[in-house]
């Protein structure tokens, strides 16, 4: 038997839009954002274990360092961290 292993990947910056996957079909998940603040957000996987949550109203910037994170309540966990940026400041 193949099991999953927990994923997730920000798939929208404005707003906020997080994929988490691998996690156990109907799973109560909670994911956060963080980035200078943090913004959480609960839902429940489908059949498949697989969850998209959306942080309306929010955005993050395309230099920003970035953790997410998604924790199942049947014990499943996910976490990532963005790398560091190399943004150039844009010429006047």
């Amino acid at each position: 038997m193949l099991v999953a292993t927990p994923t997730l990947q920000l798939t929208d910056r404005a707003p906020i839009t997080v994929r988490i996957g691998g996690f156990k079909p109907h799973e109560r998940v909670t994911v956060s954002v963080t980035s200078g603040r943090q913004w959480r957000k609960a839902g429940t996987t489908g059949a498949r274990g697989v969850l998209v949550v959306t942080f309306p109203g929010t955005r993050l910037a395309l230099c920003a360092i970035y953790r997410l994170a998604a924790s199942g309540s049947k014990g499943d966990v996910a976490r990532y961290t963005s790398p560091a940026a190399m943004c150039v400041p844009a010429s006047p």
